[in-house]
């Protein structure tokens, strides 16, 4: 702008002492326009507005004019002055590229170049051209519909004009766009963006669980069904090149609430279950639901197609029985009542042919007295597989599986999980 400004200035100025003179005569000499509009900085227009009033003052005969136009040519020379003084104060307080004339003869501007650490990575074709490649590498890992709080790069930038003589081979100069390109793609900077983010989350709803002697033990019933909330959640971010590294909550707000689903779990014992505790008899049925595994309706899966309950969680006999024995025949299928890894299959003691899976979470299922095993220690498993059969080994009355459930190794009632 500044350029243009000075050009059209120079040129105004030379074609008005023209006109000034015009009667001078043959005496005056004309001034080469082209020459005065190749300058490219403020000094060397000052320099031929110079040269050409000197060369008009010597080659003029000033005695010849009329008074009228020694009266013109005196504030001609007064309007150089001021321009000079303007220009040159103009020269030193804003940066201006200086020339190149490229080994081709092509006059432009001396490109700059730009560092980071040290390094030449982009040549533009001028300090602005430079400042907006950055800009531009800083804008691609900006997020507009977050509040911005800080965008730098971590690295050392230096933006510094090329070192380079006229007649030399022009370099090769980015445009803006394909700057912006190449430092982004080699990943040449870290842009690190600190922003406030504002979203709206579901909240999941919690499951509460009832018991209730109005239903048989083992039995469930969804009494309320859950529904999900919502929540406005703000929080303060920290990415580097578009990744976040730290992430804090600044404030959240619940809009809607979660609604907890209320699940009833039956305790109810029948009196033929109680009766048939003594003994491994055929005994009656504790649930007649039969058919698949996957027909289940608790939390965890049941280890058996058909349950048939032969003795409870609790004490027995006076002592504690830690799980309880479901009946069946030899061979009977044994199921993984929910995926996990297996802790233990081996012979142990009392139990038995056992296996042991592990939950997660300090959930723990056992199957004992098994016939045969199907699986192996560190095996992962999921739920519905089948682990085992079913057999009499171990401190056994009889055929029977011995299932217990453990929360952090404390044993738990079948039944609350079944």
């Amino acid at each position: 702008m500044l350029k243009e400004k000075a050009i059209k200035a120079g040129s105004f100025l030379v074609v008005t002492v023209k006109r000034l003179l015009t009667g001078a005569g043959d005496r005056i000499k004309t001034i080469d326009l082209a020459k005065v509009k190749a300058f490219l900085t403020p000094t060397e227009i000052i320099k031929n507005l110079k040269n050409g009033l000197h060369s008009l003052l010597n080659e003029t005969d000033i005695f010849h004019l009329t008074l009228p136009q020694k009266k013109k040519l005196g504030v001609f020379a007064a309007v150089i002055f001021i321009f000079s003084v303007t220009a040159g104060w103009a020269a030193t307080s804003q940066a201006i590229d200086r020339p190149f004339v490229s080994a081709e003869g092509k006059v432009m501007e001396t490109p700059w170049v730009i560092s980071v650490e040290g390094e030449k990575k982009i040549v533009a074709r001028s300090r602005d051209a430079a400042r907006l490649i950055m800009d531009g590498v800083k804008q691609n890992y900006v997020c507009e519909k977050n509040q911005i709080i800080d965008v730098k790069i971590k690295e050392d930038i230096k933006i510094r004009e090329m070192d380079i003589k006229n007649g030399q081979q022009e370099p090769d100069i980015c445009d803006i766009d394909e700057g912006i390109c190449r430092i982004t793609e080699e990943k040449a900077v870290t842009v690190a963006v600190k922003e406030i983010c504002t979203a709206k989350k579901e909240t999941k709803y919690k499951t509460i669980y009832k018991k209730t002697d109005s239903l048989p033990a083992g039995t469930k019933k969804v009494k309320t069904q859950g529904s999900k909330g919502e929540k406005e959640v703000v929080t303060e971010l920290i990415k580097e090149n578009g990744k976040v590294i730290e992430e804090e909550v600044l404030d959240q707000q619940t809009i809607k609430k979660a609604k907890a689903k209320v699940v009833l779990v039956g305790t109810a014992e029948s009196s033929s279950s109680s009766s048939s505790s003594s003994s491994y008899s055929s005994g009656s049925s504790y649930s007649s639901s039969g058919g698949s595994i996957d027909n289940y309706s608790g939390t965890l899966g049941r280890p058996l197609s058909g349950m048939r309950l032969l003795s409870s969680f609790g004490m027995r006999w006076g002592r504690m029985h830690y799980g309880i024995d479901l009946g069946g025949s030899m061979g009977t299928p044994i199921y993984a009542s929910e995926s996990g890894k297996v802790t233990q299959a081996c012979y142990s003691g009392t139990y038995g042919l056992i296996v042991k899976i592990s939950h997660g979470g300090g959930l723990e299922t056992r199957y004992a007295h098994c016939s045969k095993v199907h699986v192996k220690v560190g095996q992962k498993v999921s739920r519905g597989q089948k682990i085992a059969s079913m057999g009499a080994t171990g401190n056994a009355r009889g055929t029977h599986l011995h299932y217990e459930v453990r929360v952090n190794g404390v044993a738990k009632n079948p039944f609350n999980y079944l």
